[in-house]
């Protein structure tokens, strides 16, 4: 007699109010419109929002949900299992064409106020550095129109503001390769092992890091690589291209060197080898203490029970000789116990020593790893403020020519 409807009844809107109801848009709408129209009032309070909200949770219950964010050309896949969960099978997105559109555009409208065609001039540059199927004839022709587009198309004034930008690239050009002379100098001399040798000392203080030491010349050939990484640049690779390489691997030199200070167990081993040893001592100590407390607890319950047998004795009028021997006994007993007692005593006083022994080589461990963990932190104070310095340096030169750039832009637009 149950009455059995089919669940499909209840995946519907379930809200009472007719009011509260959200629009079926029946009729056209534009949802990019109403997106829009969203996000401009989100700082506002919507009608009914609340409203509805409180009334959803009222009849539905959320299994999970997922978002998807992305821009220009976006390709992607969402489904849902058999009890409802939503999820995401996979996702691209290629913003290369937005890119690519905004590019054009400020090339066009900067083309225009030069009087130089930069459109094409990019699109010459492209096939100069990307055509590898193009032959030599073609590649000589798209370079000489390079240059007329560049040079004689935008008339004197902008020849004028290239050979300015030109002197301006040239000591840009200057300033880089005196920048990777001077790091490859500095790397040549082995400045930055050095400084970090001595900042090792001063941390070890009064030991010495010969430990340490050892652990740098184990990292030599990832020190190669970087005194490498500077050497005379291919003709198809720029020169900034080649210090940035040079200061990626002194990167990858300071991961490589930290890692291998921290993974030393010489700064440790010493310690941990000395803790181990007092770990075992109160491990031996135990079953003694053991065994004194449990004979202090038998001669004690030996004395309690020769006591009474002198009692029972008296009581019961026995002999003269008797209750004699019967205390002797009682005083035997009591004499145990006092030596149980002061073997107890011993016992407990070498597990208390042994114990706070521990506690102290614990204490030495903890400071043997500090000590380690500052010594990987050395090598980061001295690589990560080196990196830091050449990229400033970089950024100024190329800060510099941008500046220049920017002005001579400026000139051209009046």
């Amino acid at each position: 007699m149950v009455y059995v409807r089919p669940s499909s009844a209840y995946l519907r809107s379930s809200l009472a109010a007719t009011f509260a109801q959200e629009n079926p848009s029946v009729q056209w709408s534009n949802m990019l419109n109403d997106t829009i129209q969203s996000l401009i009032r989100s700082n506002r309070e919507k009608p009914l929002s609340k409203t509805r909200e409180d009334l959803d949770k009222v009849f539905w219950q959320n299994i999970n949900r997922v978002r998807l964010n992305a821009g220009g050309l976006t390709n992607y896949v969402v489904a849902k299992d058999d009890i409802g969960n939503w999820y995401v099978k996979g996702m691209g997105a290629d913003p290369s064409a937005m890119i690519n559109a905004a590019k054009n555009l400020a090339l066009y409208n900067m083309g225009g106020r030069m009087n130089t065609n930069l459109l094409r001039a990019d699109e010459l540059r492209n096939k100069l550095d990307n055509d590898k199927d193009a032959t030599a004839t073609q590649r000589t022709t798209w370079q000489a129109e390079l240059d007329k587009t560049v040079k004689n198309e935008g008339g004197a004034g902008i020849t004028v503001r290239s050979g300015a930008l030109g002197s301006y690239q040239t000591r840009y050009s200057k300033r880089t390769k005196e920048h990777l002379q001077d790091l490859s100098s500095a790397l040549k001399v082995g400045h930055y092992k050095q400084s970090i040798i001595e900042r090792w000392t001063a941390t070890l203080a009064p030991r010495t890091p010969e430990a340490l030491i050892a652990v740098m010349t184990a990292q030599e050939k990832a020190w190669t690589k970087v005194v490498d990484a500077t050497q005379t640049a291919p003709a198809d690779k720029a020169q900034s291209d080649v210090l940035i390489d040079a200061l990626r691997c002194l990167e990858q030199y300071r991961k490589a060197l930290r890692g291998a200070v921290l993974q030393d167990i010489a700064l440790v081993v010493a310690q941990e080898q000395e803790l181990k040893q007092e770990q075992q001592k109160v491990q031996a100590l135990l079953p003694k203490v053991q065994d004194a407390q449990t004979a202090q607890e038998s001669s004690a319950a030996k004395v309690i029970s020769s006591a009474e047998a002198v009692k029972r004795a008296i009581a019961a009028e026995e002999s003269a000789e008797k209750i004699d021997g019967l205390r002797k006994d009682a005083e035997q007993a009591v004499l145990g116990h006092q030596e149980h007692v002061q073997r107890l005593g011993v016992e407990q006083a070498n597990l208390v020593i042994a114990r706070a022994s521990v506690a102290a080589k614990e204490t030495s461990l903890r400071d043997a790893t500090a000590l380690r963990e500052k010594a990987a932190s050395d090598v980061d104070a001295v690589i990560t403020t080196a990196v830091k310095q050449w990229v400033e340096r970089r950024l100024r030169a190329v800060e510099e020519l941008e500046t220049a750039t920017k002005v001579l832009g400026q000139q051209s637009q009046q």
